[in-house]
């Protein structure tokens, strides 16, 4: 999560609109830039902390500052540490210099629900605060599977929906060598919320994957939600790569920047189909009790991964409602994971491979791998899952014959 909300822009008010036209960045004392989020989804937080300045080149030295985050109502307080993070110029004007900035970062676990107030202080500068800093609670994301249709989105229970990005993740090396972003991100609207707190988003204005074969293995997929305690700065809807931009509007008090409080969500898309032949939709809830449930898929013989390998999930049910089934395939290294699995019931786990063999006399066709078909047991709500993993076996009927690899 460190780069969405560590890019490299500056956020410094040289007399924009979004800034108070008597505020002056660059009177003594000096005011600082502070931008970044509280994310109660991460394991650490990363607040950017630079003196507002004329030019965009820095030294690493030592800002003197000292950075506090104190949840509301409690007394607690913990003190972030510096790091500084050092970046080549863009463009080409200074080939050889750097700037640097400083990370100010801390593992403290932040709440959902919570409140807190981050201060940054110096011994030549003023202090620069902001105060009341809420954290969203957890929200639910439902996608909807109309029959024939792309799925649509409900975001329920959100003060303010910041961020709706679908990201590809390519295989590391080839990423670097082709000098592919990893992940590619793409931006997706967001319309006005239906009623207070709930967002719909209709299928046909999801993010579009790439039209082209990628030029490097994918890995992964996944949607982002990005849920915000306060109002989310207008124009950063399209910038996620960076909370710090001449157009934003402060939030911090005695200095210019913006610090949001967020509560993100990390989905992978899959798919879903009621079992009974009916025209009713399929419905998916990710929420704080929905499981997920992630599995690994590899040839028995020779133990690699298998790409691509189809997995089933369908519901055991003791009464008459049709079942979901959730479908979806591995990635490069044989893994999938589903989430929105529902708690509480059995499932019917079902493995197969589309790989089949060729056996030119007969004009016969089998599949190379046998299936693989268990039961799963009832896991507990908001349980992350992990299915033993499966080893499929070949088909001995293929041996000698040629096989199809263009699956």
């Amino acid at each position: 999560m460190r780069a969405i909300w560590m890019g490299p822009a500056l956020l410094v008010c040289f007399g924009l609109q979004a800034c108070d036209a008597a505020f002056d960045p660059f009177q003594e004392p000096a005011r600082m830039s502070v931008y970044g989020a509280l994310d109660a989804s991460a394991d650490t937080q990363w607040i950017r902390v630079t003196p507002a300045r004329h030019t965009l080149l820095t030294s690493p030295d030592p800002l003197g500052s000292t950075v506090t985050l104190e949840r509301v109502g409690t007394g607690t307080t913990v003190q972030l540490r510096d790091s500084i993070v050092a970046f080549t110029t863009i463009g080409g004007l200074y080939p050889e210099a750097m700037w640097y900035t400083h990370n100010y970062w801390t593992t403290e676990p932040i709440e959902p629900g919570a409140t807190y107030t981050v201060t940054v202080t110096g011994t030549d500068r003023a202090t620069a605060t902001v105060t009341d800093l809420p954290i969203p609670r957890d929200y639910s994301v439902v996608f909807t599977y109309p029959f024939g249709a792309r799925a649509s989105v409900r975001v329920d229970s959100v003060p303010y929906l910041g961020l709706f990005l679908y990201r590809l993740y390519f295989d590391p090396d080839c990423a670097a060598q082709e000098g592919l972003p990893d992940p590619m991100v793409f931006h997706a609207n967001i319309p006005p919320p239906v009623s207070p707190g709930v967002y719909e988003i209709d299928g046909d204005h999801f993010p579009p994957g790439p039209s082209l074969p990628p030029p490097c293995p994918i890995i992964k997929r996944d949607f982002l939600f990005v849920a915000s305690g306060s109002p989310w700065p207008k124009g950063l809807q399209y910038v996620p790569s960076a909370l710090g931009v001449l157009s934003t509007a402060s939030d911090v008090e005695n200095g210019v920047g913006f610090l949001g409080g967020v509560l993100t969500k990390s989905i992978q898309p899959v798919g879903c189909t009621l079992e009974a032949d009916t025209h009713d939709p399929c419905v998916l809830t990710y929420d704080s009790t929905s499981v997920t449930l992630k599995g690994s898929v590899q040839d028995a013989l020779t133990g690699d991964p298998l790409r691509g390998s189809q997995i089933h999930l369908t519901e055991i049910l003791p009464d008459s409602s049709p079942p979901t089934k959730l479908r979806g395939s591995t990635n490069d290294q044989g893994s999938f994971e589903f989430g929105a699995v529902e708690a509480g019931v059995r499932h019917v786990y079902r493995v197969s491979h589309p790989a089949i063999c060729n056996h030119f006399v007969s004009d016969h066709y089998a599949p190379i791998f046998l299936d693989h078909v268990d039961t799963l047991p009832a896991y507990a709500p908001a349980e992350h899952a992990t299915a033993d993993d499966v080893a499929l076996q070949r088909n001995p009927d293929c041996d000698g014959y040629y096989v199809l690899t263009g699956w």
